[in-house]
């Protein structure tokens, strides 16, 4: 499922229902159904807000910790949508991203899946520069 050793996660969703939630990252708290610290889904769509500084060229992708998209698959997400800090809006199919994605681990922080631009369009249909090698504004 991703690009690396690890076991694949399962989707435990059952009408609705959340069989496994991930009790770091969602406590029954003020957040409510539908949100969460790193992120909220809205009409089957798990928007994340980023920074552009954060993206990661190495890869040339954003990186979306792993279980932030667990988490959002559980609750029956389809879309993936990156809110960049400059006004900017990409989309990707949470598919996409769970069998294209690249895990990494750093140390001291969590696993995250980095998801190469190639697969991202923007969220208003307009067409991405692909030749730039990063997205641009």
């Amino acid at each position: 499922m991703f690009k690396k050793e690890t076991t694949p996660f399962s989707v435990g969703a059952v009408n609705g229902e959340n069989t496994n939630l991930l009790k770091s990252y969602y406590q029954k708290t003020s957040f409510g159904v539908n949100s969460f610290p790193k992120g909220k889904i809205e009409s089957g769509v798990l928007i994340k807000s980023v920074k552009r500084k954060n993206f990661f060229r190495a890869l040339n992708a954003w990186g979306i910790a792993r279980q932030t998209m667990e988490e959002a698959l559980e609750r029956g997400a389809e879309l993936l949508e990156l809110r960049i800090d400059d006004g900017e809006k990409l989309r990707v199919p949470l598919a996409t991203a769970v069998q294209k994605g690249i895990v990494r681990q750093f140390a001291g922080f969590e696993e995250q899946v980095f998801v190469p631009v190639k697969f991202f369009s923007r969220a208003d249909g307009s067409q991405m520069d692909l030749f730039a090698g990063e997205v641009t504004a």
